[in-house]
């Protein structure tokens, strides 16, 4: 019961940053991502899930977990993209902001994936 009371926070980080940092952060710099837009919609959709599990609906548990993996994929291709194509010293791929939001996504995916073991 208080990892859904810490669910909310999470979903809103996963909000905040999938909007801010993924989507429209192609949009300021003009360059589109296919991995920087799966992480951003699925971000989305995970953080919506995620207040759906908090709210206590069952049938986005499933969504929950498996976008919250889409995103994982997704920065892990977007930081993978960034290291190949962007090897410049000092870069460092905003660590600071993604890795949170990596470790929201992971807690959303445990948390509806412990709550679709119990029901």
């Amino acid at each position: 019961i208080a990892m859904k009371t810490l669910l909310p926070f999470a979903c809103l980080y996963i909000l905040l940053v999938s909007f801010s940092g993924f989507l429209f952060g192609q949009t300021f710099f003009g360059q589109f991502s296919i991995s920087a837009s799966l992480a951003g919609i699925a971000g989305f959709i995970c953080a919506f899930a995620g207040f759906g599990v908090t709210g206590g609906a069952i049938k986005a548990r499933p969504i929950a977990f498996w976008s919250s993996l889409l995103a994982l994929i997704g920065v892990a291709f977007d930081a993978a993209d960034y290291y190949l194509n962007y090897a410049i010293p000092g870069n460092y791929y905003a660590w600071g902001l993604i890795g949170p939001y990596c470790g929201a996504a992971l807690f959303v995916a445990y948390v509806s994936r412990s709550l679709m073991r119990t029901t």
